[in-house]
Formats: structure tokens, C-alpha cells, sequence
């Protein structure tokens, strides 16, 4: 697959998801999501969500970048840490299309 079509794919799948997609952190028995914003460049793609000061206070053990109808996107399981009640956390998804 040529860059050109790498990019062009990006642009589509970035496109569908700025129309509606959040990332979900968990610890196994509770989960929060936040709105992901959502980046294009060339071939890669970078989902953003900032978790306020009252979201999210657990120790986190996963997330998920899901689009608003459901589609998981990509999930990663890993600690990520514990977020304390007045902590502002910002979590970034980077991900990058490439040729099978």
C-alpha cells in the first residue's frame, strides 16, 4: 500500500471518529470515559481525553478507544497508575495505519 493511500486511510478512519468517540479507563470493576479529540497526521492518528478533577478516581488497569456507536478501536491493558481525587489526568491513544 503506497503512503498516499496509508494517509488517505487515516484521514477516513480520524474522520469517523471526530464525529464521536470517547477513551475508557478501568480498573476491572468500575470504568470512566472521557470525549476524545481527535488528531490527524499523515498516516497517524492521535485520540485525546482529559479526565477533570472528579472523574476517573481509581487505579486505572486499562483503556479503550471506542467510537460512539460501540466499535472498540484499540484497548490496551497496563498500569497506568492511581488517580487521586483533584487530579487532572490527560491520556493520549496514538495510533497508526499502516500497510497489512
Amino acid at each position: 500500500m503506497t503512503a498516499q493511500a496509508l494517509t488517505k486511510m487515516a484521514q477516513l478512519t480520524g474522520d469517523w471518529l471526530k464525529a464521536g468517540a470517547e477513551i475508557v479507563v478501568s480498573d476491572g470493576q468500575q470504568s470512566a470515559s472521557a470525549p476524545a479529540l481527535i488528531g490527524v497526521d499523515g498516516a497517524q492518528i492521535l485520540a485525546t481525553a482529559v479526565f477533570d478533577e472528579e472523574a476517573a478516581n481509581f487505579h486505572w488497569t486499562s483503556r479503550i478507544l471506542r467510537s460512539t456507536d460501540g466499535t472498540v478501536v484499540d484497548e490496551l491493558e497496563e498500569d497506568y497508575g492511581t488517580k487521586k481525587l483533584g487530579a487532572v489526568w490527560t491520556l493520549e491513544v496514538p495510533l497508526e495505519v499502516v500497510a497489512p
